[in-house]
């Protein structure tokens, strides 16, 4: 009998779990919108890597509110290393689906932040805004060589009803180089130095072919034989 009771318990325990974690389940219907958190400053870019010199920086974008845009949203952010990194957070990221890219919780698994802790944006001296979309960078943060930080986010709306919900999100993570004369904007510079270099040489490279067209229509005019005309008599 008490065999039997201990697994009616377990079953219980077992069920009210499941219930939990289906009650955790994102689910895209609440009164503001999944949107998207990037690693760097650039709005809609994602940075891969960057310079041990430089500032964590962090933009999002579509956090919108979903039935009246006059709604009020706060902004909360916390930076973490790779070593506070949790399933959760890993299976996040701008590229994730919506029901892994957003929560309700912030993934830390009970655990706090270990770069920076939760702290609250502001817009023009004011706690929340409108703005379904913004930017912001953190300096003089002691970063590691080889080490990947994440930029966790939470938007909290407030309705018109007194009514707060809160969902949260992550990037997916920028990582530090060895080399400080290294970041994703490199590439981008070299391809642009590229196409600069192949614009200048395409009209030299016209203008030496006319020119070499023009030396060899001047040579079929020319004498080849050298011919002296002399007078006599």
């Amino acid at each position: 009998m008490k065999s039997f009771n201990c697994f009616i318990l377990l079953g219980l325990l077992m069920l009210s779990m499941f219930a939990l974690s289906q009650a955790q389940n994102f689910k895209d219907d609440g009164p503001v919108k999944c949107g998207y958190l990037f690693d760097g400053i650039s709005r809609g870019r994602d940075l891969g890597r960057q310079k041990k010199s430089y500032p964590i920086s962090a933009n999002w974008q579509d956090f919108d509110q979903r039935d009246n845009k006059n709604d009020l949203i706060t902004y909360q952010f916390a930076i973490i290393s790779q070593e506070r990194l949790t399933k959760t957070i890993l299976n996040s990221g701008p590229e994730a689906p919506t029901k892994k890219r957003c929560r309700y919780d912030d993934g830390l698994e009970g655990g706090d932040p270990d770069v920076v802790g939760w702290t609250t944006l502001t817009f023009d001296g004011k706690r929340s805004t409108k703005d379904n979309e913004g930017a912001f960078r953190i300096y003089d943060l002691d970063l590691k060589n080889k080490y990947r930080y994440y930029v966790i986010l939470s938007a909290t709306i407030h309705d018109e009803n007194g009514k707060d919900e809160t969902i949260y999100t992550n990037t997916d993570g920028v990582y530090i180089t060895e080399r400080d004369n290294y970041d994703d904007d490199d590439d981008d510079d070299s391809e642009y130095l590229l196409l600069l270099l192949l614009l200048l040489l395409i009209p030299c490279c016209l203008l030496l072919l006319l020119l070499i067209l023009l030396l060899v229509a001047r040579g079929r005019g020319d004498d080849k034989y050298k011919t002296v005309v002399q007078r006599t008599g």
